[in-house]
Order: C-alpha cells, then sequence, then structure tokens
C-alpha cells in the first residue's frame, strides 16, 4: 500500500495543529517534517504494548486509535482514551527514558507520522519554543489529573515504621473503633491508613489530643488492617528502641556553589550560574509554616536548600461543601534539598492545585516568574523540564483510589438493575454514574478479593471505574433504593452500552447481536424472568452474564423480531 504523504511539505499544514508543533514556524516545521517518516497500521494492529521501551514519537494522522492499559484484577483491558488525527503518543516515554505505560490499537485502517526518539530530543534541543510549548502541554496534563478527582493512595507497607510519640497520640484501644491504623510519625505529622476517610470523629479525636499536628491519610482493607493491625500491636508491645529517619544533607555555600548541582539546570552553561543566583531570593520557613495553599496565584519558582516541604490536598475540599470539611488531608509527595516545585502552576499561569508545607525548618531559594520565563526561551531549560515533567506525569497518583465527589452526581435508579440488590448489600457497591461507556462503582472497601470477581461476572459489557464511598452514604442510598422500588417508581431499561438511552425494540436487539458479535460470542442466550429479560453470551465456550435488562413489553417485542428475522411462525 502507498503511503499517503510522500513529501514532507506535505505534512507541514498538519503538523501546525498538532498540540507539539503549533507555536513552531514555517522553517522549524520543515525541519519538524524531515524528521518523520509516514507508517501504516491495519485495524486490530498492535502500535505500541505496554511495558516496552519506547523509541520513536508518534502522530495519528488519519483513523482512529485506542490507548489500553491491562488491569490484572479484572483481567481485561481498560480503554484510557480514543486518539484522533493529530494527536500524539509516545512521546512521554522518550522523554523520560522509561518504559511505555500503555499499549495503542488501531480502532481502523490508520496512517501515522513516526520520529526516532533520538531525532524527536535533538528537535526539543534545536527549537526551544517546541520544547517550551511540549512543557506547557505536559503541565496543563498535570494539573488536568491533579484536579480533576480527590484521590487517596492505598497504604504502602514499606513506609510503615514505628514512633514513641504515636501511642501517647492514637492509642492502640481507640484503633478499631475509628478504623484507623497510625503508620509513622514524622515532623510533627502523624500517617494514617483508614478504612474510611470520611470519618469526622477521628479528625475530632486527633486534634482534641494533639491540635497543631497534621494528619494525612490512606486507604486500607479489612484484610490489610487486620494484617498490619498485628504487626503493629506486636511491634509496640515488644520496642526497646526505635531509630528515627533522618533528613536529607542540605545543600552548602552559596547558591553559585551548588546550583550546578540542580537537575533542572543540567544544562544551564556555567558561566550562567552568578548572574542566576542574583536572581535567587533567599526565605526561610520554620516547622509546620504553610509555604502556600492551595489555589492561591503562583508567581514563583522554588528550590529546596534544606529542610523538608510536603505537598497534600484536603479530603473533602471547603469550596464544594463547607459542612463537609473533615479536616484531614491526603499526603501526595515531598521535597528534598536540591528539589524544585511550582513550575507547573507557573507554566499553566494558573493558581496551585495543592498545599504546600514546611515539615522542619526550611530554607528555600526563589526564583522570580519573569526570569524563570526567560530562561524558558533558551534550550538550556525548557527540555530538561519538559524531561522531569514527563517522568513526573507518568507516575502521578499511580497507586490511587477516587474519592466520591458529590459534584459529578449519581444515577442510582437508572443503574440500580445492574446488580441484584443481596449483591450490592453483600459486598457494598453499587452503580453511581455511566457516562461515555464508562461505569463508575461506589465501593466501602478497597480490596480486589471482594469486589473485581463480582464486577468481571456481571459488567462484561463496560469500562469500569471505582470510586470510594463512606459507609453511611452507602447506607442512605440502599434506603433511598428502598423507598424507590416500594413507590415503584425504579425503571428498568436498556442498558447496553451502545444504546443506554434507547429503548425501542430494533435498535434495542441490534444493539445486543452487534455486542454479541464483537465480543466473538458463538451464541446469544435471550432469557425471559419474573420481571424482565436478561442476556448472556457464551465467548470462549463460557457463558458471561450481560448487563442488559430490558423490560417484558420491550423483550416480547424483541422476541418476535427476531422470529421474523428468522422466519419463524409468530404464533408459536
Amino acid at each position: 500500500m502507498k503511503p499517503a504523504v510522500s513529501a514532507p511539505h506535505q505534512i507541514i499544514p498538519f503538523l501546525k495543529n498538532t498540540v507539539l508543533f503549533r507555536n513552531a514556524n514555517d522553517d522549524e516545521l520543515k525541519l519538524i517534517a524531515s524528521h518523520f517518516e509516514p507508517v501504516q497500521y491495519k485495524k486490530g494492529d498492535p502500535i505500541i504494548l505496554e511495558n516496552e521501551m519506547s523509541d520513536h514519537v508518534y502522530l495519528l494522522y488519519s483513523g482512529s486509535a485506542e490507548v489500553v492499559k491491562n488491569v490484572i484484577e479484572l483481567n481485561r483491558m481498560t480503554r484510557l482514551a480514543i486518539l484522533k488525527p493529530g494527536d500524539p503518543f509516545s512521546e512521554f516515554s522518550v522523554l523520560s527514558r522509561s518504559t511505555k505505560s500503555a499499549s495503542v490499537f488501531a480502532l481502523e485502517d490508520c496512517e501515522l507520522m513516526r520520529m526516532s526518539g533520538e531525532s524527536f530530543l535533538e528537535v526539543l534541543r534545536q527549537l526551544p519554543s517546541v520544547a517550551k510549548s511540549l512543557a506547557c502541554h505536559i503541565a496543563r496534563l498535570t494539573e488536568h489529573v491533579q484536579n480533576s478527582r480527590l484521590n487517596v493512595e492505598y497504604m504502602q507497607a514499606d513506609r510503615v515504621s514505628l514512633h514513641p510519640q504515636i501511642p501517647k497520640i492514637f492509642p492502640q484501644s481507640y484503633w478499631k473503633r475509628y478504623e484507623a491504623l497510625p503508620i509513622r510519625f514524622e515532623h510533627q505529622s502523624l500517617f494514617v491508613a483508614m478504612k474510611n476517610p470520611q470519618t469526622p470523629e477521628f479528625f475530632n479525636f486527633i486534634r482534641a489530643r494533639a491540635p497543631n499536628l497534621q494528619i494525612y491519610i490512606s486507604l486500607i482493607g479489612n484484610l490489610d488492617f487486620d494484617l498490619l493491625e498485628k504487626e503493629l500491636l506486636n511491634g509496640y508491645n515488644n520496642i526497646v528502641e526505635i531509630p528515627q529517619p533522618s533528613l536529607p544533607a542540605p545543600l552548602v555555600g552559596m547558591p553559585t556553589k551548588w546550583l550546578t548541582q540542580i537537575g533542572l539546570f543540567r544544562e544551564i552553561p556555567l558561566d550562567w550560574f552568578a548572574d542566576l543566583a542574583q536572581n535567587l531570593t533567599r526565605e526561610i520557613f520554620p516547622a509546620g509554616q504553610t509555604i502556600y495553599r492551595r489555589g492561591e496565584s503562583s508567581e514563583k519558582l522554588y528550590i529546596v536548600q534544606s529542610g523538608l516541604v510536603t505537598f497534600s490536598f484536603a479530603i473533602s475540599p471547603v469550596e464544594a461543601n463547607a459542612a463537609k470539611a473533615i479536616g484531614g488531608s491526603v499526603y501526595v509527595g515531598e521535597a528534598n534539598p536540591g528539589d524544585h516545585f511550582a513550575e507547573v502552576s507557573l507554566l499553566n499561569h494558573s493558581h496551585h492545585l495543592l498545599t504546600a508545607k514546611a515539615a522542619v525548618d526550611t530554607v528555600l531559594y526563589s526564583l522570580p516568574k519573569e526570569i524563570f520565563d526567560r530562561l524558558l526561551e533558551t534550550p538550556y531549560l525548557s527540555l530538561p523540564l519538559a524531561c522531569d515533567l514527563a517522568l513526573h506525569f507518568q507516575t502521578v497518583r499511580s497507586a490511587s483510589f477516587p474519592i466520591f465527589d458529590e459534584r459529578l452526581g449519581v444515577q442510582l435508579l437508572e443503574l440500580a438493575e445492574l446488580f441484584p440488590r443481596s449483591l450490592m448489600e453483600q459486598h457494598e457497591l453499587l452503580p453511581l454514574r455511566l457516562r461515555d461507556n464508562e461505569l463508575t462503582i461506589g465501593i466501602t472497601n478497597v480490596e480486589s478479593e471482594t469486589i473485581y470477581s463480582v464486577i468481571g461476572r456481571y459488567l462484561q459489557n463496560y469500562r469500569v471505574r471505582l470510586e470510594i464511598v463512606s459507609a453511611a452514604d452507602f447506607k442512605r442510598w440502599m434506603t433511598e433504593l428502598t423507598h424507590a422500588k416500594s413507590d415503584g417508581s425504579t425503571v428498568i431499561r436498556n442498558l447496553s452500552p451502545t444504546n443506554l438511552a434507547k429503548t425501542d425494540a430494533v435498535s434495542a436487539l441490534n444493539a445486543m447481536l452487534e455486542y454479541g458479535y464483537n465480543s466473538r460470542a458463538s451464541d446469544v442466550h435471550f432469557e425471559p424472568g419474573s420481571d424482565y429479560y436478561s442476556v448472556r453470551y457464551r465467548i470462549d465456550g463460557v457463558l458471561h452474564e450481560g448487563a442488559e435488562k430490558y423490560p417484558k413489553s420491550i423483550g416480547a417485542e424483541m422476541l418476535n423480531r427476531i422470529k421474523i428475522l428468522s422466519q419463524l411462525d409468530l404464533t408459536n
């Protein structure tokens, strides 16, 4: 097959409309175009595969492709995004020199433009404006991820440590009452793992005993809670001496001596550092002092000389519902000597998304925004910054769970028939909302042993996203469903992912058969029940229960439709 693009000049208008190169001028676009080569893929072909090393950057020229990630617990591929013409991919892996975090498959016959990773990095070195645009693009993506959901990290076993202050602040007799375990105590901050982060009684209890204590939370499931509780009880009952962690070594001397050690400035010429140091301002923050809060404007880039800075966000945003602000924070990360922070907000010209606080006495040097912007116009800062941001973006919130956000709403009545009520009560899960074929399931316990098998059995047709809900919210919603059913207001409707809103028999049957065909089902079982018709698909010899539930009136019409198409007698 002949490539659709045979000369570099043919793709210049195309490149001009891509997010990576939209700010390049005509001469720069000619240089960029000379490094691309056209490649083609058939429908269903893998373009890149998860966990492979990346050696090319791609632009989708025509057709469409899907970005998918393997979810081991669900034993299925989860779609992350649909790529359209002009969309880039694999650039983050090239910048961070890491393996690919997801796979890309052609949804239809596709034409792509491909550039080697080595050429891509060389283009960024030669064209600082392109490197700056790329850094801004990654910063926007980072901000979107950080701002889109309230996420809480699952408890990491390697971060658990004993401390003599913990029994005084949070005695063992209260662990089960609040379903929370102390996992470490550092720099006047208590880190706890909780089954339900939205438990105001716990935070009130701790603040009554230690009013100035910072509380950081993570999630823990029932089984892990029981195992960790035993280990902690044994540790505190047999403890002799607890070694305390030491702080990283500070940067010594004047900025002109240690600026060359800062990774962000690794490509800046040596004779620039004297001028750079003159534009830095020394700022001292005592332990516990806030450097900036979420929502404040960003005017500086910060570099840590000594001490430790922590970043967090409130588990219940005050701006969303002041009455539900419970005082706990989610620990997002920290900055040690030599680290820099606040660059994402500077690049996006936006407010800070996280709160930064000095965990111990801390010395920072700040660089004004105008100097930062001037340095971005050079290749000495723009490319290293893009590489650092790409590495950070690939790891941001990789092991976290989203917390229910009431601003997104729920669709309880519309989705209630996806699961039997007894199953929802047994496993404490229920469907919250369905948007763009992504079904959000609310759960109270994050341990996959009790939920993933159920989801895999009942929800073959959907991309699934889990969201943590409080036990109180779950109980309230189940009560609402009970009242709705007794009032006769529960609506059973066709929930096929391709046909949620349509309930006519023709459309419903077409959607059912289309799904069966696309799923490689050898046969489709259309089964009447006492209240509705259900569907099961035999795939690779195994029957899978579908999510569709059809009212008996529509089910009867669908059955007659099948008879007509099969030229059978309607009276039988």
